[in-house]
């Protein structure tokens, strides 16, 4: 404890015999804490770099993209059939837990992300306010 008041005090000594002792023009010098941990030391200057030795770069063409025996076909699908109208209304949920949804006749909708559900057949399905949309 002595030794840091006695270090704080030649501190303020020499900074206020710098002060006085300084010119109007030239700004007083920094002084450095006493506390202040000292900076590492520079590297060696005789230190040598690296040498590196050049290489060529080669650069190869892609390989041509063979489509022999390869020919895409289109094949024309007759439209979907639309379902009865009993298929097309939502299926309105009964009761949900942390796994799922049942609907009212007992099918089960399993919890996706956020108020997605996954049907009974594998579907997609959104979870609405009353029933489920399945795509």
């Amino acid at each position: 404890m002595d030794q840091l008041k006695s270090g704080l005090t030649a501190l303020i000594a020499a900074t206020l015999i710098a002060a006085a002792g300084a010119h109007a023009k030239e700004p007083p010098a920094p002084v450095k804490p006493a506390a202040e941990a000292p900076a590492k030391p520079a590297p060696p200057p005789n230190r040598k770099p690296i040498k590196r030795r050049s290489v060529q770069q080669v650069i190869e063409p892609t390989p041509p993209i063979v489509t022999e025996g390869y020919r895409p076909t289109l094949t024309v699908r007759p439209p979907a059939a639309l379902g009865s109208a009993s298929q097309q209304t939502q299926p309105r949920l009964n009761s949900c837990d942390a796994g799922g949804c049942t609907d009212t006749s007992g099918a089960r909708y399993n919890s996706g992300v956020g108020n997605t559900l996954i049907g009974p057949q594998g579907q997609l399905c959104t979870k609405g306010i009353v029933g489920a949309q399945c795509f």
